[in-house]
């Protein structure tokens, strides 16, 4: 990520080097990517020097704020915290993909589809809907009990749910 600085802020900001670049009304420097970051420089034009963050996660968003330090860019990636709206929304998705992915492993196309066989009139069938649509249940009642603030994590919530067990 480049920029440009006026007056010791940022003006403008590219996501790579442009191949010509204006430098006023009536100056465009053609071959501009071939120029070196020094002779960039000189036409106030700068990669911007981010700080990344060590741990990146799911559960919060992120926003980046680029400022001049010293007359050069920096970008820092600031964490914005999630709303409990937000982190419960996240938390049952991963429930839901649980779910759903136990029954995909056996064939069907989501828990949903799975569950939709317990009225079916081939017994083994019936079976495994039967017994998906008492997992999902008991799955969502645990889920549920769960969710209440302070709000767990999401390995905690998902290994704290029932297993599946298929009829045999």
């Amino acid at each position: 990520m480049y920029c440009t600085i006026i007056n010791n802020e940022i003006a403008v900001k590219y996501d790579d080097v442009p191949i010509s670049f204006r430098i006023d009304e009536n100056t465009d420097i053609d071959g501009f990517n071939n120029l070196s970051d020094a002779e960039r420089e000189e036409y106030n034009f700068y990669q911007i020097v981010i700080t990344e963050l060590e741990n990146w996660d799911a559960y919060h968003t992120y926003e980046l704020v680029l400022n001049v330090v010293e007359g050069k860019p920096v970008g820092e990636y600031i964490i914005i915290p999630v709303s409990n709206d937000d982190w419960k929304r996240l938390l049952t998705q991963a429930v839901q993909r649980r779910l759903d992915r136990s029954a995909i492993a056996k064939g069907y196309d989501s828990i949903l589809a799975a569950c939709s066989y317990a009225t079916s009139t081939n017994p083994i069938y019936a079976a495994e809907g039967a017994a998906c649509v008492a997992w999902r249940d008991a799955v969502w009642t645990k889920c549920y009990e769960m969710l209440v603030t302070p709000y767990p994590a999401e390995a905690e919530l998902v290994s704290a749910l029932p297993r599946m067990v298929w009829p045999s």
